[in-house]
């Protein structure tokens, strides 16, 4: 079991807090470049965090849902319960399996490399320097 701090920050591409709005066609990221000023992006939104990215893939309609039977769905909903209700989740391999399948489905890239990272540290790919030729 894994131990998961599901408060930690999803950031921007360019290492800003990410905020995110529901809207009637689902969620909308944005980060502080897309504002003229630190106030207006203050007040769009909420936070990005692990919790959010994970609730969102838990309970998220997939193309890859189709045929899913009533307990898997169930199983989904208990998951995104146990997120929603606690700072540090603990979740099976069986859960982290699900989650990162759903993440990759569902988020773009950047919060996808985050959300993996902060759920399994040990697994992150190594930065690799490249040399300049």
């Amino acid at each position: 079991m894994a131990k998961i701090n599901v408060e930690a920050p999803i950031l921007s591409p360019e290492g800003e807090l990410q905020r995110y709005k529901n809207t009637p066609n689902g969620v909308v990221l944005t980060s502080r470049d897309m504002f003229d000023d630190d106030d207006s992006f203050a007040k769009w939104g909420r936070p990005m965090t692990l919790r959010k990215a994970l609730i969102e893939a838990a309970t998220s309609k997939l193309d890859s849902d189709r045929g899913m039977t009533g307990e898997s769905m169930l199983e989904l909903h208990s998951l995104a319960l146990k997120v929603r209700e606690n700072v540090f989740v603990e979740l099976s391999a069986k859960d982290i399996t699900t989650l990162k399948t759903r993440l990759a489905s569902l988020w773009p890239i950047s919060v996808t490399a985050q959300a993996f990272e902060l759920i399994e540290p040990s697994a992150a790919a190594p930065h690799h320097a490249v040399d300049a030729e």
